[in-house]
């Protein structure tokens, strides 16, 4: 069976070359012999999803490609994968199973029992989240969105000691929610925090910690 194409964001301003922060990835898919592609990430944040692979050239009938980019809304993929199946191509992750990974409410339901305890409320009311505390309040915890925390301000606006008072659980909150801004995410997220081998810390406070992602194809 042939391989699927595996589609890179472009670097901005230069539609031939791969974005650096993929460019190991990029390396080393076309080593062990995938095909390869790019598309526009700006053009898809944008909402032009026919722009982002206007220099994609049309596939073979049947031919599966796999996304290996930035995050994106699950509106935006869904327009992508409509702009890519326009070409020929069969993306092998579905707008509903792309949004059910993405969104946390959605992929907790997979990984409840083996990942950190979550909760959410609707929306992001300060009086609402401070009540789903009361559910962490035993235990260090963090604050984030559907997507993203606010983990560049890591003291003052993700991290969550054990214990914390009303008080300092909505400065907490205020910063997070200043933080991610425009780039909220749906609604409020409390996870319990998982101590996981820190390397050490940066200047901000934020661990820098021994990490490792596995990706699999079946």
């Amino acid at each position: 069976m042939k391989p699927p194409l595996i589609l890179f964001p472009h670097e901005p301003f230069s539609p031939r070359k791969v974005d650096s922060e993929f460019a190991a990835e990029f390396e080393a898919a076309r080593m062990i012999g995938f095909p390869t592609g790019f598309y526009d990430h700006e053009a898809t944040e944008q909402g032009n999803a026919e722009a982002a692979v206007r220099l994609l050239g049309g596939a073979e009938r049947g031919q599966r490609l796999i996304l290996r980019g930035w995050m994106i809304p699950g509106d935006r993929y869904a327009e992508l994968f409509a702009a890519l199946k326009s070409k020929g191509y069969e993306p092998q992750t579905s707008p509903e199973g792309y949004s059910e990974a993405h969104y946390i409410p959605g992929a907790y339901r997979w990984t409840e029992g083996d990942s950190p305890r979550t909760g959410w409320i609707e929306g992001d009311d300060p009086d609402q989240a401070w009540l789903l505390y009361q559910g962490f309040k035993s235990r260090d915890a963090i604050i984030k969105d559907w997507v993203k925390s606010a983990k560049s301000r890591w003291k003052d606006g993700c991290f969550i000691p054990a214990e914390t008072t009303e008080q300092r659980f909505r400065e907490i909150f205020q910063v997070f929610r200043e933080e991610r801004g425009k780039l909220f995410n749906r609604d409020v997220v409390l996870r319990e925090f998982m101590p996981i081998v820190e390397r050490s810390s940066d200047i901000r406070g934020l661990p820098i910690i021994e990490e490792t992602r596995l990706f699999f194809w079946s």
